[in-house]
């Protein structure tokens, strides 16, 4: 298993964990889960996402093991990546990818839950926003 949190939640590591033990059963749905699913959990004060993303294929299982970065590890990266170049995306909490053998299984990407009240979907599928 790799386990990656920031310095900032490294003592909610173990709450956290125990939401991924219960990710099937816990959380709120959020979104309707068609390819990834993302639930929502209370930390403390804050909302936190989880992402699971979706099991990948036999082919997917190996490179993700030994090649290449998970899409959960990316996830994380580039969000830190924006951060620090000053573009606005959700906190960065964490990634966890598990794994058995020679086979890569599931991961997880961990971030702050944030509020809106527009989202891109709106933009593109409403007819009331203009178009440029």
């Amino acid at each position: 298993m790799k386990i990656r949190f920031s310095d900032a939640y490294k003592d909610s590591q173990n709450e956290i964990m125990g939401f991924l033990a219960d990710f099937e059963t816990g959380g709120e749905l959020f979104g309707n889960g068609a390819r990834n699913t993302i639930k929502i959990f209370q930390l403390g004060g804050k909302k936190v996402n989880i992402k699971s993303f979706k099991i990948p294929n036999a082919v997917n299982k190996v490179a993700y093991r030994f090649l290449r970065m998970s899409k959960a590890e990316r996830s994380y990266r580039y969000a830190n990546i924006l951060l620090s170049k000053g573009i606005g995306t959700p906190y960065p909490i964490g990634f966890v990818e598990k794994s058995n053998g020679l086979s890569f299984t599931n991961s997880y990407y961990i971030s702050e839950h944030l509020e809106s009240r527009l989202t891109y979907r709106d933009l593109v599928q409403d007819p009331a926003y203009a178009r440029g």
